[in-house]
């Protein structure tokens, strides 16, 4: 489980309740940050490069054969780690970039 929470408030979201919000999340091992200012989204920022992705693929389908080569990559990038494993060097890959974050923040 990814152990990175994104606190966001609004406009009339009360400190307290980001505070709390904040403890909550960290008492039951998750890893909160507080994001006190809007950023544009994902989509607005991978929108037009995978458009045009999509505009080269054409028409594609999800035939038995791109299952199986999907299912093979997978399993090739994998090397045989199962899914608790990848999950935890995913996991810890965020912590160490956000320990890189904080030392490079001085906080």
């Amino acid at each position: 489980m990814i152990p990175l929470v994104e606190v966001v408030g609004g406009e009339q979201t009360a400190p307290a309740a980001i505070e709390a919000a904040l403890a909550f999340y960290k008492a039951i091992g998750k890893r909160p940050i507080h994001i006190r200012r809007e950023v544009a989204g994902h989509l607005d920022q991978l929108g037009p490069p995978l458009e045009s992705w999509w505009d080269e693929l054409g028409a594609p389908r999800l035939t038995p054969e791109i299952r199986q080569a999907l299912t093979a990559g997978v399993a090739d990038e994998a090397e045989g780690r199962d899914i608790a494993t990848l999950a935890a060097e995913r996991d810890r890959f965020l912590l160490d970039l956000l320990a890189l974050k904080r030392a490079r923040s001085g906080a």
